[in-house]
């Protein structure tokens, strides 16, 4: 998110504006809870969006309306907190991707690809005897019956029977 920021020019000083954008991580540890206290925060995580006129109006504590107590149900994605951090400032910026995010995505699909290119020999070898494919045929049984078992055991009916709305006819509506 702050490398979208650093991005769009929004942590320079704009025309207009009273200062940059600027983000801080503060790390909650015994020696700095005056600084949380001081800022009001009681709990964490939180994001806290405050424009410099704000933060002058409540003698440097972050206002109620600019924080984001995140709880354990938000999701805190970057595209998701971009958007709410843009809104709450009053910006439009695009989400940024750094080159080391888009090459670590890239590089671990290329890995994968490559590793089952090298490996098609061997997997060719072994998926040429009678006992692999009769294995593979067991467990897929195994599996199915497994699934049977459990309709048996909680008492799935096999079949749900319906009524025509027309003429009252009774008919099988469901299979299971």
């Amino acid at each position: 998110m702050a490398y979208s920021y650093n991005y769009a020019g929004k942590d320079q000083k704009q025309e207009g504006s009273e200062l940059p954008t600027v983000f801080v991580q503060l790390e909650f540890t015994q020696d700095r809870q005056d600084i949380f206290a001081g800022l009001g925060i009681d709990r964490v995580p939180v994001i806290g969006v405050s424009r410099p006129s704000h933060m002058h109006k409540t003698h440097g504590k972050i206002p109620k309306s600019d924080k984001w107590m995140v709880g354990m149900q938000d999701t805190v994605e970057a595209p998701m907190t971009l958007e709410k951090v843009s809104k709450m400032l009053g910006h439009h910026v695009e989400l940024q991707y750094t080159i080391g995010r888009i090459l670590q995505g890239n590089l671990l699909i290329i890995g994968v690809f490559a590793i089952i290119v090298m490996l098609r020999n061997f997997f060719r070898e072994i998926l040429l005897h009678k006992i692999v494919w009769y294995s593979g045929t067991a467990l897929v049984f195994i599996f199915c019956i497994g699934g049977t078992a459990y309709n048996l055991i909680h008492g799935v009916p096999t079949f749900k029977m319906a009524q025509d709305q027309n003429t009252g006819v009774v008919y099988v509506d469901e299979y299971f």
